[in-house]
């Protein structure tokens, strides 16, 4: 019986933007965003069946916010598949299909936090995350959700100055040699980052604050 064990993956961020010196909470919101676009496109029919394996990343509470079902972690089927003395052709087929799946399942499973977690332990320096490390294991046994949980604990508070240092972006003189794509995406950017923390920013308030920006360089140049 053929095994169908997928050993690499085609994932949205690879590799993660890497984080140089302590990380700062800009840094690991990024870290943690592509990290989830990563399990994400994975495809797993499990859950809801369209997050591929975000469970992987996501505390069940916060999943469920993404399913109306919950993620059952793989295991390895104990035992081959038995038939009947009169099973047919196609009911042999079909179990056999049944165990590959679970044993796929299972596999990409494991295999995929593997890959995740050297894309994390890439990605940030270890002094950041040393803590975590077991003397015989190292960090195999370390979970992913345990290792962004870490870092957002330790590096990923956000405080008013990264609020108000974020609506500053939005106030930088704009260089009329940069491409809008840069501008709408630096706009998208900080709305996202600033969402969830207290102090949204809204789309409006971005493009005034985009606009006013704009307004201060030209009549700077005219100055000029």
């Amino acid at each position: 019986m053929s095994s169908r064990r997928r050993s690499t993956f085609i994932l949205a961020h690879d590799p993660l933007t890497p984080i140089i010196g302590e990380p700062i909470a800009r840094a690991i919101k990024t870290l943690t965003r592509e990290v989830y676009g990563n399990a994400k496109s994975v495809p797993s029919n499990r859950g809801c069946g369209s997050n591929g394996h975000l469970a992987m990343v996501m505390s069940p509470e916060a999943y469920t916010f993404h399913s109306d079902e919950p993620f059952i972690v793989p295991s390895i089927p104990r035992e081959l598949p038995s038939y009947a003395d009169d099973a047919t052709d196609a009911e042999i087929y079909y179990a056999n299909f049944a165990y590959e799946d679970e044993v796929t399942a299972f596999q990409t499973y494991n295999t995929l936090q593997q890959t995740l977690r050297k894309q994390i332990l890439t990605a940030v320096e270890p002094p950041f995350y040393h803590e975590l490390e077991d003397r015989e294991f190292g960090y195999m046994d370390v979970t992913l959700l345990q290792l962004l949980n870490h870092l957002t604990t330790d590096y990923g508070e956000i405080t008013p100055q990264d609020l108000e240092e974020n609506r500053e972006k939005l106030r930088a003189p704009w260089n009329p040699v940069e491409d809008m794509t840069t501008v709408w995406n630096r706009i998208h950017d900080c709305i996202q980052f600033a969402a969830g923390n207290y102090d949204p920013i809204s789309y409006d308030t971005a493009m005034c604050l985009t606009l006013e920006a704009f307004t201060n360089t030209i009549h700077l140049r005219m100055e000029i």
